[in-house]
């Protein structure tokens, strides 16, 4: 936190000071999406840990700094990140389960971020999964969101699939493959549409001599409308025999 800013802060009123740092925290979130739509994963990083530091309820930073060290390749980072962002995720989707003016203005920013995201998406480029994919599952995610206050006191709020897909990917990419399938089981529990992660299940199924599975989960893939690399089916048509 650079010197002017802290005088700032201190100079806020108190009524005023969370304002203050929640929208230092948006202004950081959104650099940081600018940052990564150029790849400059570094710069990044450094735009969505501050955006954190300011205002550490803001799940979409810690979405995008585990984006930021996918593409720095740094694994472990990411998934302490995805498993911040999901963290973060459950709890501001608690809070959302009560009537206070926290938790309404708390499910709109998170309505307004992954609307923010969305146009981030579309205007720009992912290096970490497939956008159409991703598209559908923050409008799945938003109309979630946008019921929940019709929710009663004991709705149980699940993980968004975009994250458990994300933290899944991290995992693979780290060699853990048995927490990988884990969490894109988690993403499919929520919503089992999803053709990515049907496609990715198919690889991890096949890794471990689950042809007839790997089979399946290539069909829900295609059905889905992924394009599933034609070498994995030719070595799941292999392995069949």
């Amino acid at each position: 936190m650079s010197v002017i800013v802290m005088a700032v802060l201190l100079a806020t009123p108190v009524a005023s000071l969370q304002d203050l740092k929640h929208e230092l925290a948006i202004t950081n979130l959104r650099n940081g999406q600018d940052a990564l739509r150029q790849e400059h994963w570094k710069e990044a990083e450094q735009f969505f840990s501050a955006a954190i530091e300011y205002d550490p309820l803001l799940e979409m930073a810690h979405y995008g700094l585990g984006q930021a060290f996918m593409g720095e390749k740094q694994y472990d980072e990411a998934v302490r990140a995805y498993k911040g962002c999901r963290d973060t995720y459950l709890k501001n989707a608690t809070a959302t389960l009560g009537d206070s003016v926290e938790a309404e203005r708390r499910r709109e920013d998170q309505i307004q971020s992954l609307r923010d995201y969305k146009t981030a998406l579309q205007t720009g480029r992912t290096a970490t999964m497939n956008v159409m994919t991703t598209l559908n599952m923050i409008d799945n995610q938003i109309a979630q969101l946008e019921t929940t206050r019709k929710r009663g006191p004991n709705a149980a709020p699940s993980v968004a699939p975009f994250i458990s897909m994300a933290l899944g990917s991290a995992y693979f990419r780290k060699g853990d493959y048995t927490l990988a399938e884990a969490e894109w089981r988690n993403a499919l529990a929520v919503d089992p549409k999803i053709g990515e992660v049907h496609n990715n299940l198919a690889v991890v199924c096949l890794m471990n001599d689950r042809v007839a599975e790997a089979a399946e989960h290539v069909k829900l893939a295609e059905k889905a409308g992924v394009r599933v690399n034609p070498q994995l089916k030719a070595d799941i048509e292999a392995r069949k025999h």
